[in-house]
């Protein structure tokens, strides 16, 4: 008895109130707030700072904030910074938990090799040194061929010191290799992500011929044509080809210019006082810095298939931090098809998941009743739109995602071509089960993707993404994502949804349903007059009686 009436004094006192204060009736306050107050909620919510004393100062005569005053934070850098960031929270736009920026034989780790930190990549150690995660030894290397080939210092290694070194990190995996190791020592090398550093790096790592050892075709292999298993080809100069994983690496810089990449397309459209803010969904201009063109220029091969993206980087430092502006082929479609947020959203259903939810307001959501038994017969149906249970969500899912349906997925990026990606493909429809080639199970309708009966006699060799849908819906794969905000009233949806989220965003609360049925709709009017100018929707909340309430 005594421990309940504890727990409820602790809900009464604790819990009900965060209750309360989540309600939007509870946070919906009708008392107007004063001069002082306003302007330090406007610059906290418009510019993520507090007021300066000269900018209290230079009100302190007047009744309210000056509308001049408003219209400078709603032009200052600092406004589009937290616009930014406002934006950022909206397309949930982070790389920090995807771990495969680059071919994982690319990712360089600063390792304690003897008695120094050295530089190489695991995962390519088979390639190199006969077997995985084996490092170099700790003495400089000297051996090179005329071409620039590091020379093993020794081949058939299988355990005891190098050269007077140490063995080398994990040498016991050497014993166990058919060959044994060949081993190398480390140069010095001056990193395109500090290149006012010399490090150390394996020599076989650091390489820098165009070619390698191999032939393909009857010619050399080239080094640069993306990952090629060659021992003679390295990360190129200054390491160009790879990147320094870990934390402070050059790949989470890359990473994090990346996730600006999006937010920098909606940046561009607010400041131009001309544009659209629906411009940012199908726009081909895109902006990049330093990072981002290193990255694609040199670095992406083996997740980035779409050669053009490198024919568009300026030829800039990657310690550039500049943003520049790019054009990117017609095919592009804004932030919907930045590299930020297909590899966010891996699949074509996670981006029209993310797009509903985010820029319609219109979230998926499942039967209230649940989903059938397995054993009911409708459940087994392979088509998602008619199956019992799931038609709810994928009616409307499919075919929206379908608009993606020509761009890579599952952690690559690129955009595949109808001569590379055709709607149907013979080979893929008569391989046999459990002899078909990865690019078929990847993207066609085969016998290893499907044990259906009908789905087989119907789809077979078909673009997965296709399957089922009507020619009409079908045809969205060769429009792309841009013509689902070219739709007919979906703009106007659109600009329902970016007034309710940004008015709850600067209220900090749910709106009430008046709210909504009513404040929303004027938000709309005004934004959709205004030629959809976002800062003026900006305006237009803070400038109201709601937002001016004392919270």
């Amino acid at each position: 008895m005594r421990t309940t009436i504890v727990l409820s004094v602790v809900f009464t006192l604790a819990i009900a109130p965060l209750v309360r204060a989540q309600s939007p009736v509870e946070c919906a306050p009708t008392e107007r707030t004063d001069r002082l107050r306003l302007l330090r909620q406007l610059s906290l919510d418009l510019r993520g700072r507090i007021p300066s004393e000269a900018e209290y100062e230079a009100i302190r005569a007047h009744d309210d904030v000056p509308e001049d005053v408003l219209a400078a934070m709603l032009t200052s850098d600092d406004f589009f910074a937290t616009m930014r960031e406002y934006h950022r929270g909206i397309l949930w736009s982070s790389l920090i938990e995807i771990d495969d920026l680059v071919d994982n034989r690319r990712d360089l780790r600063a390792q304690r090799v003897g008695a120094n930190n050295v530089y190489y990549s695991g995962n390519a150690a088979g390639t190199f040194r006969g077997t995985g995660q084996v490092s170099c030894v700790d003495v400089e290397h000297t051996r090179f061929d005329a071409a620039g080939h590091a020379l093993p210092i020794v081949e058939g290694y299988r355990s005891g010191t190098v050269s007077g070194a140490p063995a080398p990190r994990n040498a016991a995996r050497c014993a166990a290799a058919t060959n044994g190791c060949r081993i190398d020592g480390w140069v010095r090398v001056r990193p395109y992500w500090a290149p006012d550093t010399e490090i150390r790096v394996c020599a076989f790592d650091a390489q820098t011929a165009a070619t390698g050892l191999t032939t393909t075709a009857g010619a050399p292999t080239s080094c640069r044509a993306g990952i090629v298993r060659d021992a003679g080809c390295g990360c190129g100069p200054n390491l160009r080809q790879c990147v320094s994983g870990g934390t402070g690496g050059s790949e989470q810089t890359i990473a994090r210019a990346l996730e600006q990449e999006p937010l920098r397309i909606f940046d561009r459209v607010l400041r131009d006082p001309d544009a659209s803010y629906f411009d940012a969904f199908t726009t081909t201009t895109s902006e990049v810095n330093g990072p981002i063109a290193h990255y694609f220029r040199y670095a992406s091969a083996g997740v980035v298939e779409d050669g053009s993206m490198a024919t568009t980087m300026p030829d800039v430092e990657f310690g550039d931090t500049t943003w520049r502006a790019v054009e990117r082929s017609p095919e592009h479609a804004g932030v919907l098809t930045t590299f930020s947020y297909l590899l966010r959203f891996a699949s074509h259903r996670a981006r029209a998941n993310r797009f509903t939810t985010a820029f319609l307001c219109e979230p998926f959501q499942a039967p209230s009743g649940g989903l059938p038994p397995a054993t009911d017969a409708c459940s087994s149906d392979p088509n998602l739109s008619t199956r019992c249970g799931c038609e709810s969500c994928h009616e409307r899912l499919e075919p929206m995602a379908a608009h993606w349906g020509r761009w890579r997925f599952n952690g690559d990026y690129g955009f595949v071509n109808v001569a590379q990606l055709p709607r149907f493909n013979e080979t893929c429809a008569n391989c046999r089960e459990g002899a078909c080639s990865a690019f078929c199970d990847e993207f066609y309708v085969t016998r290893d993707t499907s044990s259906h009966p009908m789905e087989r006699e119907m789809w077979l060799g078909t673009l997965q993404v296709v399957a089922w849908r009507s020619e009409g819906e079908a045809n969205a794969i060769d429009v792309g994502p841009r013509a689902l905000i070219e739709q007919e009233g979906t703009i106007e949806r659109m600009a329902t949804c970016s007034a309710r989220t940004l008015a709850e965003h600067l209220l900090h609360r749910e709106l009430t349903s008046d709210e909504q049925l009513e404040w929303v709709p004027e938000l709309a009017q005004a934004f959709a007059e205004s030629g959809y100018r976002f800062p003026e929707l900006v305006s237009a909340i803070v400038t109201d009686t709601r937002y001016r309430a004392i919270r």
